[in-house]
């Protein structure tokens, strides 16, 4: 990796103060006073222990509110683009594989060159980038940096407020926001469209884009679970799209005059006709079977994005004339009595003659249009989907399916990659499958990973990580992966598995890139897969890990939860040894050692019966062997101690009753045979 995050101080953040983390077990850094020590610390004898292309994995663990995300949060606000304008003060030590030496870079703070003792041997060119003037000045070699965030939990910060320079955010709030508004400034929908329905239906694409695109295809060693066999998908109404593009288009008329003049009436009607050509047709025409109804729904949404793309300019409004004067000679010269599979096909051929005689800068763009119809055609026999909900009246959206056999499959990738080419102006399909929500949520990780990779011209997923500044793109060589609570909602089986599959999925799609990996979690499993020395323990805004702390490694889970997941009081009753289990049931099973003790305090009552029949039930109901087998032998040792109370008062009784004359004994005989038992 160009860029390996080392070290980060925090002098002031939030709930930071004066704490610093080590990312890194080559180097020790040391700063107080306004003095900063470098040290290197030992060297590993194991090469590339994360696999090819994972420069280092690091994990936070620690209890509620301890600044985990926080932690996060300041490492994205400070080393972006914008970092000099964050409200910290930090600073971050970086190793730079290029030039083999030690960066710095500051943030809301300054570090004097001379203030550095430099004790690594070989590094000794060590620089420093001074941000504490907040000038926007950032180390150059970070331009090169994708920082992507990843969280799966509805935050409302990320929801509200957008994050600064150049950080990838795949939060659930930043997506349901961000899909909203590209889809709104491209004119896709409306400001009435429900905001959650449009998050879950680019989830979908994305997913798509992912399952249909990825290149490896290794979905049996990265995704832990078969995807569903069946794919609905149903069309969004067209209705507002067209009205779109008829207001824009009308807006050339805009020259003849400013009064609604005969001749532009006249232009109005044209676009009209155009725009609505073949939605006209198609609400006209009467159809054989569901298959030709859903030709003609794809006809007429492939046919208004051409439209939409080539005619419709995102800048100016009215500066592709010969571009829309191409479409309606177009429409003018056709013959509006064909097939309409036919129809579409012979007028973007000829719309593609007119721009290529016009010489249009944008032919080009409605080669995947005319590609796409004459797909359809060619394959018209082989397209075998679930057609049968196409012609249902009562769908709010014409719905089809697609089965997810190995034929359907092949046909289905084909028509996926020439929607994708075909619907970036108006997305006019709707997809889902079903998937549980851990499902979901590990599909859209890696869906959202994948789509970080650039789109190329013609449509097709590339393998270009880019930043983009206001002087142009700049290629990444570095991705900084920052998951929050990577563990959410996923089964323990899953999160077992869940950096393993990472370590393998990662280096598949950013293959020119170095990735360094820092995540969150409440997993003690996810943390068995990582060696203590890369974990960074947390406790109340303090950084916890030089306290004594067991190896992490390929540990139980239970020795885990006690140590990294701060279960200090877990400790049960009396027992020595802790277990992780419920509040609710330690409560229980103390309140049953609690009683025991009560009844051997208080022999001889008769509620004690009472007390034992609740404490058997609630023994009864416990799971851990060890715990129940204790309480079991308490209980017993308490019955027998009862047994024996029994037996020295009933001793005592005998003894008494023998010191009675026989008329006291009579009395007492006819006293307990008349006393109601």
């Amino acid at each position: 990796m160009n860029m390996e995050l080392l070290y980060v101080y925090i002098k002031e953040y939030e709930c930071f103060k004066n704490v610093d983390f080590h990312f890194s077990i080559k180097y020790k850094f040391e700063f107080k006073s306004g003095k900063l020590k470098c040290f290197e610390k030992e060297q590993s004898n194991i090469t590339g222990f994360w696999g090819k292309g994972i420069t280092n994995l690091n994990v936070i663990v620690g209890d509620n509110g301890a600044g985990k995300t926080t932690l996060l949060k300041c490492i994205m606000e400070c080393i972006t683009y914008e970092g000099a304008f964050a409200n910290a003060s930090c600073f971050f030590v970086f190793f730079d594989k290029v030039s083999s030496n030690i960066k710095i870079y500051t943030c809301g703070m300054a570090i004097n060159r001379e203030n550095i003792e430099n004790n690594i041997e070989g590094l000794d060119k060590l620089e420093v980038f001074n941000n504490s003037e907040r000038n926007g000045y950032l180390m150059p070699q970070l331009k090169k940096n994708k920082l992507i965030f990843l969280n799966n939990m509805l935050g409302h910060s990320d929801y509200l407020y957008e994050k600064d320079g150049q950080v990838l955010d795949f939060s659930v709030g930043s997506l349901i926001r961000q899909d909203f508004k590209k889809k709104f400034e491209n004119r896709h929908i409306d400001s009435k469209e429900n905001i959650l329905v449009n998050f879950f239906n680019n989830e979908i694409y994305r997913q798509l884009e992912f399952v249909y695109n990825y290149k490896f295809n290794d979905f049996e060693n990265t995704i832990p679970f078969e995807l569903p066999n069946k794919l609905d998908a149903s069309f969004v109404n067209n209705i507002n799209n067209l009205k779109n593009i008829y207001n824009e288009l009308k807006k050339y008329g805009d020259g003849f005059s400013e009064n609604l003049t005969p001749e532009k009436q006249e232009f109005h009607k044209k676009i009209e006709n155009m725009v609505y050509l073949i939605h006209n047709i198609r609400e006209r025409s009467l159809y054989e079977d569901d298959k030709e109804k859903w030709c003609a729904l794809m006809a007429e949404n492939i046919v208004s994005n051409s439209i939409k793309e080539i005619t419709v300019s995102p800048i100016v409004p009215s500066d592709r004339e010969k571009e829309l004067d191409s479409f309606l000679d177009a429409y003018e010269s056709l013959d509006k009595n064909q097939n309409i599979l036919f129809l579409c096909n012979n007028f973007l051929d000829n719309v593609a003659k007119n721009l290529n005689k016009r010489n249009s800068f944008y032919k080009e763009l409605l080669k995947p249009y005319i590609d796409f119809i004459k797909w359809i055609i060619q394959n018209y026999k082989k397209i075998n989907f679930d057609f049968s909900k196409i012609g249902l009246e009562l769908l709010h959206s014409p719905l089809f399916s697609i089965r997810m056999s190995e034929n359907d499959k092949k046909i289905f990738e084909e028509f996926f990659k020439h929607y994708q080419r075909s619907c970036i102006p108006f997305y006019y399909l709707n997809f889902k499958w079903g998937l549980s929500t851990g499902e979901n949520n590990f599909l859209s990780t890696y869906s959202r990973l994948y789509s970080t990779l650039k789109n190329e011209l013609d449509g097709e997923i590339g393998e270009k990580v880019i930043n983009n500044f206001e002087d142009g793109e700049v290629e990444c060589t570095n991705i900084l992966l920052l998951i929050d609570e990577a563990d959410l909602s996923y089964h323990p089986e899953w999160q077992s598995a869940f950096i393993d599959s990472m370590l393998r999925f990662l280096p598949s799609i950013f293959r020119d890139c170095d990735i360094q990996i820092i995540l969150t979690t409440h997993s003690p499993i996810m943390l068995s897969d990582v060696p203590k020395s890369n974990v960074i323990y947390l406790k109340k805004g303090r950084n916890d890990s030089n306290n004594i702390h067991k190896e992490t490694f390929g540990q139980n889970i239970y020795t885990l939860f006690n140590d990294a997941f701060y279960f200090g009081n877990s400790k049960v009753g009396n027992f020595e040894e802790r277990y992780i289990i419920g509040k609710f049931a330690k409560n229980k099973i103390e309140k049953v050692t609690n009683t025991l003790k009560d009844i051997l305090n208080h022999q001889g009552r008769e509620e004690s019966n009472l007390k034992i029949e609740e404490v058997k039930e609630i023994i009864r109901l416990i799971g851990e062997p060890v715990i129940k087998f204790a309480l079991n032998e308490k209980l017993k040792g308490v019955l027998e101690k009862l047994e024996e109370h029994k037996s020295n008062e009933l001793q005592v009784l005998m003894k008494s009753y023998d010191k009675l004359s026989s008329n006291e004994k009579k009395e007492l005989i006819e006293y307990i045979i008349g006393k109601e038992v």
